[in-house]
Parts: C-alpha cells; structure tokens; sequence
C-alpha cells in the first residue's frame, strides 16, 4: 500500500505522544540481508541517529525521496547519521533496483518482514513510503507516512546532532 502516487501527498507527521511508548529493542536486535544478500545485524547502528526509511522498488513516492535521503547521509553521517532503507522486496529485486540507481545509504531487503518492522515502529497504516527518527540513545522522535523530503527532516537532524556537538565542545574547552 503506497500513500499516493501524487509527487506531493500529504505527510501524517507523528505527534510525540504516540510514538514515546515505542521501543526500538526488536528493530535492533534484529537483522536484514542487504543486496548482496549479507545479513546485516542492525545493531551495528544503534548508538547513531537513524533514519529508517520503509520502501518498496515499485513505489513511486519512495524513488522520489531517494536523492534526499541519499545527500542528507552523505551530508551528515561523519557526525553519526545513519539512514537505512528497508525495503519490502526480496534480495533479488534490490539487487536489481541497486545496480539501476545510485543510492549512497545501505539498502536492506526485508521482505515480508519490512511490513511488521514498520509497524512495530508506528506505522500503523502498514503503508510505505515510512520513515522514522531514531536519536543516539534509541529513542523515536519523529515518524512521517507519505513522501519525505530534506526540508522536512533535516531540521530534526541537526536538532539532534546540535546537542552532542555542543558536549564535544564543552568536553574540549575542559581539558
């Protein structure tokens, strides 16, 4: 199920309340084969900010998106972003899609298993595009179904980033 195939359908925002219950212990505990088929423990990115963004190769909205995710993970993973597309089609299909479009961030086939991820995570229309924030310490912050775009998230990017830098910097004028 896709929102829209609309290039502008409308964004549902979470409301903090209904995704501070949520917990990203499943999710991390977990693990997805990336296109080559590599199980990647998920764990191996907990302790960054996360951007985990549901998907489907035959998803309009979720090509769309793909640049912006792709210049905001380049653009900030050396102050520890991460974004992960998980999407729901086997190995095969994002081996395929990798191989036709450039996509700077790791690209995980879910499957079957995307839909329940997501869900898990607050999606609670199943429906993708999806996309969640995880801050460094687990916690959820914000959630979109529909189309994303850099405007939209990278605000709450650089809130996040903005208070570790800031400890960085205290930590060195203390030494």
């Amino acid at each position: 199920m896709t929102i829209s195939d609309d290039p502008t359908p409308l964004i549902r925002d979470s409301d903090t309340s209904s995704i501070t219950s949520l917990s990203t212990a499943t999710f991390f505990a977990g693990s997805i084969p990336d296109a080559t088929g590599k199980q990647q423990p998920l764990k191996q990115w907990q302790g960054k900010i996360t951007v985990v963004n549901f998907w489907a190769s035959w998803c309009s909205p979720c090509r769309e998106e793909m640049p912006d995710l792709s210049s905001l993970y380049q653009d900030y993973e050396k102050q520890g972003l991460v974004v992960l597309g998980i999407a729901m089609d086997d190995v095969e299909k994002i081996r395929e899609f990798s191989q036709k479009t450039s996509v700077s961030y790791p690209l995980l086939a879910a499957d079957e298993k995307a839909r329940e991820l997501s869900i898990d995570l607050g999606n609670d229309k199943g429906a993708v595009p999806y996309t969640v924030i995880i801050d460094r310490n687990g916690k959820i912050v914000k959630t979109y179904i529909g189309r994303i775009n850099r405007g939209l998230i990278e605000p709450v990017i650089k809130s996040l980033i903005a208070p570790s830098s800031t400890n960085e910097n205290t930590a060195i004028k203390n030494s």
